[in-house]
């Protein structure tokens, strides 16, 4: 199930005529992706809720999720989307590892057939993010990055451009 959301996803921002410009604005558009994932989600047939509460999969907190996405035999799968550019690189490492926690401390408290996914969405105007090393050591510092992800997915932007989507089960 994780796959195919993550694969619908990059499906749905690959194939937006307006991603590439959207992206080369620099400009923060992570509640944009979340709605775009949403959208293919719900045109996909998914059982699927934008901003769900984690209290509906059975955690105790009042925390917010991106997206939660049900299985046609009822299965939850709670989604934490975060979105990492060239100028805030420095900014999101704390805020990755927290969405981690809380996933974590979900799935602990929910029902057993809950899943969670990460999806870290990264993008850059200036060449390849795996070939420069602000990237790459940045991307070291999390503390599951070598860990088994779904992913890369690689979407070119324009000229120079890149975005990568990787995917965590957590």
């Amino acid at each position: 199930m994780e796959q195919c959301i993550f694969d619908l996803i990059g499906d749905a921002l690959q194939n937006n005529p307006s991603f590439p410009f959207i992206v080369a604005s620099n400009g923060s558009f992570e509640q944009w992706i979340n709605w775009e994932a949403y959208g293919a989600c719900v045109a996909a047939g998914w059982d699927c809720r934008a901003q769900p509460r984690y209290k509906l999969c059975g955690g105790s907190s009042s925390l917010t999720g991106d997206l939660l996405v049900r299985d046609p035999t009822g299965r939850p799968l709670m989604i934490e989307t975060k979105l990492v550019g060239d100028y805030t690189l420095n900014k999101y490492l704390a805020e990755i590892e927290s969405d981690k926690t809380k996933l974590e401390t979900l799935k602990a408290q929910g029902p057993g057939n809950l899943r969670c996914l990460l999806i870290l969405v990264l993008y850059s105007m200036d060449g390849e993010i795996s070939k420069r090393p602000s990237w790459t050591e940045w991307l070291d510092r999390l503390g599951f990055w070598k860990k088994h992800h779904h992913g890369p997915r690689t979407i070119p932007i324009k000229d120079r451009g890149q975005v990568l989507l990787y995917g965590w089960n957590i």
